[in-house]
C-alpha cells in the first residue's frame, strides 16, 4: 500500500517562493520504501519544487516528479551509481499540485533528499495583477537612449514617468489588445503609455516608508505584509546615492536566513526581491525582469540594519498608492482620462 502526506498552502501572491518549506525523508532512506509527498497551492496556475540536496541509487530507485494526476514529468534516476546533486529546481508542473514520489529496492540505500521551496504561479481574475506581476515590462516609458526618455548615463536634469508607470500597473488593468478608436490604431504600447500619462503627478495619496540603513525590519515586514500575506507588489526606490529617484514595482521576493552563531538574539537575513523595469519592446510583449539582493540582520529587541554600506546596499523608500486625481503640477492636462479608458475599453 503506497503511503501519500499532503501538504496544503493558502493562495500567495504571483510568481512567490514560498521559503522555508520543508518535506524529506529519513536519512538514509529505508529499503523498499514506497511514498509519495503531494503539495498543494490552491489558485496556482504552475507549481514546482527546489531540493537543497538528493542523494539516491540511480537505475534501482527513483525519486520522481508527478503532476496533479499522478503522470511522471521527471525522474532523476537517470543513470546507473549514485545520483547526487545539490540546489536543484524541479520541472514546473501546470496546475495546483506537484508530487514527489520515492520507490526504492531492496539493496543500497543512500541520503534520500530533502525539498526546501515551493514555487507557485498565479494569475487572478483583477488584470491589474496580471499587468503589475506578470507584464509589467510591456510598458511604453523609459526607451533607453531616446530624447525625452531615459538617458545614458542617467542624467538627473530630468524627470521621468517611473512612479507614473509604477502607479498605473498597479491600479490599472493591463491592455492585451490593439483597439480603433475613430478609425485611429492604439497598440499596446500606446494603451500603456496613455495609462501612465494619467498617473503623471495624479496619484491622490499613498502609503510611504522611508527606508534607511537602520530600517532594514521596515523593509523586511513590508515586503511580507504586502506580497505574501495581501497579494500585491509595492513599489521601491532602488537607489540610495544621489538625487534621482528610480521607481520600480517589486512583485517577487525570496528570504534566507540563519541565526548568528556568536548572537543568539541576532537573526542574519538574505533577501533577493525581483522588480519589474522601465524596459519596453517594440509590440508591447514583454522584456526581462531584474532583481536585487538585499543582506540585514533583525533583533529580537527589533532593531536592524542593513549590512551594505554601498549606495545600493538598500532601498531609499518604499510605498504604495491609494488611486488617482485630476491632473496636476508635471501631468499632461491634454491626456484626459475618461479619453484614455474609452480607448483601453475600461
Amino acid at each position: 500500500m503506497e503511503n501519500y502526506d499532503s501538504y496544503v498552502l493558502s493562495n500567495g501572491v504571483y510568481a512567490y517562493v514560498y521559503a522555508p518549506f520543508v518535506f524529506e525523508p529519513d536519512h538514509p532512506y529505508s529499503n523498499n520504501y514506497n511514498y509519495t509527498w503531494t503539495v498543494t497551492w490552491s489558485g496556482a496556475t504552475k507549481i514546482r519544487l527546489h531540493f537543497e540536496r538528493y542523494d539516491i541509487e540511480g537505475h534501482y530507485d527513483h525519486l520522481r516528479i508527478l503532476d496533479g494526476s499522478g503522470n511522471e514529468k521527471w525522474d532523476y534516476s537517470n543513470g546507473y551509481g549514485r545520483q547526487i546533486n545539490d540546489s536543484v529546481w524541479t520541472p514546473w508542473v501546470d496546475g495546483d499540485k506537484i508530487k514527489v514520489r520515492l520507490t526504492t529496492d531492496g539493496s543500497v540505500t543512500y541520503w534520500g533528499f530533502k525539498v526546501d521551496k515551493v514555487e507557485g504561479v498565479f494569475s487572478g481574475s483583477s488584470g491589474a495583477k496580471n499587468w503589475e506581476y506578470k507584464l509589467l515590462e510591456r510598458s511604453t516609458y523609459g526607451l533607453s537612449g531616446m530624447s525625452g526618455h531615459r538617458t545614458v548615463p542617467p542624467d538627473p536634469a530630468w524627470e521621468g514617468h517611473c512612479d507614473a508607470w509604477s502607479s498605473a500597473s498597479i491600479k490599472e488593468d493591463e491592455p492585451t489588445t490593439t483597439r480603433i478608436l475613430n478609425g485611429v490604431e492604439f497598440d499596446l504600447n500606446d494603451q500603456k503609455g496613455l495609462l501612465t500619462s494619467t498617473y503623471m503627478d495624479n496619484v491622490i495619496g499613498s502609503y510611504f516608508w522611508d527606508i534607511d540603513q537602520s530600517k532594514a525590519k521596515l523593509f523586511h515586514d513590508k515586503l511580507r505584509e504586502y506580497i505574501k500575506t495581501n497579494g500585491k507588489p509595492i513599489v521601491m526606490d532602488v537607489h540610495t546615492g544621489g538625487d534621482q529617484v528610480w521607481n520600480h514595482p517589486v512583485y517577487k521576493y525570496e528570504m534566507t536566513w540563519y541565526t548568528d552563531p556568536g548572537d543568539p538574539l541576532k537573526t542574519i537575513y538574505t533577501t533577493k526581491v525581483w522588480i519589474k523595469t522601465d524596459g519596453w519592446s517594440v509590440d508591447g510583449t514583454g522584456t526581462p525582469d531584474d532583481d536585487k539582493t538585499y543582506k540585514y540582520y533583525i533583533k529580537t529587541d527589533g532593531t536592524s540594519r542593513f549590512t551594505d554600506d554601498s549606495p545600493d546596499g538598500y532601498p531609499d523608500f518604499m510605498w504604495y498608492p491609494l488611486g488617482r486625481q485630476e491632473p496636476f503640477r508635471r501631468a499632461n492636462p491634454c491626456v484626459n482620462y475618461n479619453t484614455v479608458q474609452t480607448i483601453v475599453g475600461g
